[in-house]
């Protein structure tokens, strides 16, 4: 009874928490009520999937469905500039680089997106559950399966006015999605999912219209102010049955009974439609990788079964979705996709185990994955003729024999395009160089396989003799490391800009989720040969000291002042330009002081390009330091000119168990390394040695803090100040560590005590 475990807490609460409840502490230390607490304790008791954010905030709702974004895939990107720049907000391209400060929109961004998106458009509002879009039953081991209706009724309660509501809810939900994607420059007039072509071998990337949608909502709405006379039937049947033909192909139509036009039957049809448009929506925005896993739901999905407005049974009528691998794209994308299939007997266990290729468009990839150039012939019109496409650390290419496919994959593509050409094959890598000349094109519409499974049944190899012979050969490496190699291919292409014509979209952010602050912007700046000024200026940079360990946060510009010497000058033969650019330009002390902008353009063209390598090159360097990817070590670069590449590792346990808030993430960046400069403070003071040894330890940390703020709270912040209370507790991340606020007696400013905090992850 949730009034009688609130009064308990109200009244005896450290009678409650203690033993396995100790952690009931810090829930009330951070500010959660007793009726918080006491909703968290029954949630986690009954086992319940569910996470109650309340209703979410109010998005408006303006999608435009002929609209493009400056620059993009469809309207032909922009040809790139080889020179190196220096950008800045204020001065930057034509395109507009304000975007570029601000790459992640953070969590609150994506909450939004689920939120509204919710799980096929169910959302849980409350915890009545009648109060709710449609119902949602979970299986599986941690509630890893989900099952979404709009049928809320049973034995026929729901009326087709109640299937048109959710339905119309949904779809105006999806509609404020695709607005606000708009508005934040992360969409076009369209968005991709994944499908299952029915093939062993092959998964498909469709693109989906916003004006399906838009002309669904409308049919509807008119349908429900006619509701008596029924006279847009046929029409919101058609655009239905559009929408599930793209996700499960035309030939699957027939579980949905499009020439059944009673209210029931099309109702039925655009309620799948609706959550489907939902769902691959929000699969869209995170790049269709990983678990389906909002913000208001406990665990991660492996697998979404859509009924429609049917009951949850009988798998022929419902559309399922679930993680498929892919070939060579699985190396890019990092991990599983989520892919749509209407196949009641396929076995799920072994697809998840299969490996797919891709089938794709040039221009969906790019929409899809972001980060993209094309190579293209600069003699020929925009989209007609691609050499290949430069995305995520790799290219894109046709393979040797590219007019050849897997018999089985062939077979597939001409059951379901008959009149369509054979699309060609295709291999994403990793490459070290680019090719020789490249003499293959395609174009930016047409679809092509990326993945390229072919049998070669003349080889002569004898496989099992051969993996015996590797297992003991003395000339086979280990697994696992490899060079870099994202420089040297992007300054290539620069240089053969009169062969090759370079095109660059204005793609400004990263969907899927996992990539960092800091692996965007050095990979952005290797990529594009700009040094972005606002970046430059933040401070991601950490100064460690290595007299008293004290650590402190410095701008990136102050950083590459320290250390930029003794990577530069540790090469032999020192670099030309860097001697010119130190004796008689002052390098250092452009970076020191700041102007950057001034100076950069007072160089030479030459001196300019000697810059950008300089910079980018350091702070590559400097990439792995921080904390590392176990969370367990805090690598900090020694920097020397005698020991360029080495560096300290420090515990994060004990006294330095805060340096995990350093921690790499989309909103937070770490370049770290040992400086010589003395940093004291009122309690830690110099050593006074001439020659201390290394503490391998760093207690303390300057720097700022700022609250979390969710959208909703920003408008009330602007009319509010906010300071650390003394004595008040306060969670740093998740998993998370728990600070408690210091201040007052001898200490000039506030100080946070870290600690690990005991509230169970599920929790949080």
């Amino acid at each position: 009874d949730r009034p009688v475990i609130e009064d308990l807490l109200q009244h005896h609460f450290d009678l409650v928490a203690k033993g396995d409840l100790a952690w009931l502490h810090e829930l009330k230390e951070i500010g959660c009520t007793c009726e918080e607490i006491a909703n968290l304790l029954l949630d986690e008791k009954n086992d319940t999937p569910w996470i109650f954010p309340g209703r979410p905030n109010v998005l408006d709702s303006h999608m435009l469905p002929d609209f493009h974004q400056p620059a993009c895939v469809h309207e032909g990107g922009y040809a790139i500039n080889t020179q190196p720049r220096l950008t800045a907000p204020e001065h930057g391209t034509d395109i507009d680089s304000s975007n570029y400060s601000q790459p992640f929109k953070g969590n609150d961004f994506k909450q939004n997106i689920a939120e509204y998106c919710g799980l096929a458009g169910v959302y849980p509002v409350s915890r009545a559950t009648e109060d709710w879009n449609g119902a949602v039953t979970f299986a599986g081991t941690n509630h890893a399966q989900a099952f979404v209706t709009y049928k809320l009724g049973v034995d026929g309660e729901d009326s087709p006015d109640d299937i048109l509501f959710r339905c119309l809810e949904a779809l105006k939900s999806f509609c404020r999605v695709a607005s606000h994607l708009q508005k934040q420059g992360q969409c076009c007039n369209s968005f991709t999912l994944l499908q299952d072509v029915e093939s062993e071998v092959v998964v498909e990337l469709c693109r989906i219209d916003f004006r399906l949608a838009w002309q669904l909502l409308n049919l509807m709405v008119e349908f429900g102010l006619k509701t008596r006379q029924f006279r847009k039937l046929d029409q919101c049947m058609s655009i239905s049955a559009a929408v599930i033909s793209i996700i499960c192909g035309p030939q699957e139509l027939g579980f949905i009974h499009t020439h059944d036009l009673a209210p029931e039957n099309v109702l039925h049809a655009c309620a799948l439609a609706c959550q489907c448009l939902s769902v691959s929506l929000y699969l869209y925005t995170s790049a269709h990788t990983g678990y389906i896993y909002p913000s208001f739901l406990r665990y991660p999905l492996k697998e979404l079964t859509l009924f429609g407005s049917r009951d949850v049974d009988g798998l022929e009528a419902a559309i399922r979705i679930s993680l498929r691998q892919l070939t060579c794209m699985g190396e890019m994308t990092g991990d599983s996709v989520m892919v749509f299939h209407q196949s009641p007997t396929q076995d799920l266990a072994l697809a998840s185990k299969a490996r797919f290729d891709l089938l794709a468009s040039p221009e969906d990839i790019v929409d899809t994955w972001g980060n993209s150039r094309f190579i293209a012939n600069p003699n020929v019109p925009y989209g007609k003729s691609l050499y290949g496409i430069e995305i995520r650390g790799g290219l894109i290419l046709p393979t040797r024999n590219s007019n050849e496919l897997h018999p089985e994959t062939a077979t597939s593509l001409l059951d379901k395009y008959p009149q369509a050409p054979v699309p060609r094959t295709f291999h994403w890598s990793c490459i070290t160089e680019i090719p020789g000349a490249m003499t293959q094109t395609f174009r930016t519409d047409a679809k092509i396989i990326v993945g390229a499974t072919t049998i070669n049944n003349s080889c002569p190899i004898d496989n099992i003799q051969n993996r015996l012979l590797a297992c003991s050969d003395r000339l086979t490496n280990q697994l696992g490391p490899r060079k870099s190699h994202w420089e040297k291919r992007e300054r290539q292409y620069g240089a053969q800009g009169g062969q090759y014509l370079v095109i660059q979209f204005n793609s400004t952010s990263i969907k899927q989720p996992g990539v960092t602050l800091k692996d965007y912007r050095l990979n952005q700046m290797s990529r594009e040969s700009e040094i972005y000024l606002s970046f430059l200026e933040e401070a991601w940079g950490l100064q460690v000291s290595f007299c008293t360990g004290i650590a402190r946060r410095v701008s990136l510009r102050k950083l590459l002042s320290d250390v930029m010497p003794a990577f530069v000058e540790a090469k032999v033969p020192v670099n030309l330009d860097w001697e010119a650019l130190k004796k008689d330009h002052a390098i250092i002390e452009a970076f020191s002081k700041g102007n950057l902008r001034s100076w950069f353009n007072g160089l030479q063209r030459e001196l300019q390009a000697a810059v950008v390598d300089i910079v980018c090159q350091t702070l590559e360097a400097l990439r792995d330091t921080g904390i590392d990817p176990t969370g367990e070590k805090f690598v900090i670069a020694l920097a020397s000119r005698d020991k360029p590449l080495s560096c300290f590792t420090i515990p994060c346990k004990n006294e330095n168990l805060w340096a995990k808030i350093l921690k790499d993430s989309e909103h937070c960046a770490t370049f770290a390394y040992v400086t010589g400069t003395c940093l004291e403070t009122e309690e830690v003071k110099c050593r006074g040695l001439r020659q201390p040894p290394w503490l391998n330890s760093s207690t303390l940390l300057d720097t700022t803090v700022c609250q979390h703020l969710s959208e909703s709270e920003v408008s009330v912040s602007m009319t509010t100040s906010w300071n650390l209370q003394n004595g008040v507790a306060y969670l740093i991340g998740k998993p998370a560590l728990k600070a408690r606020v210091r201040r007052g007696g001898a200490l000039q400013h506030p100080r946070l005590v870290v600690s690990k905090s005991t509230i169970p992850t599920s929790f949080l």
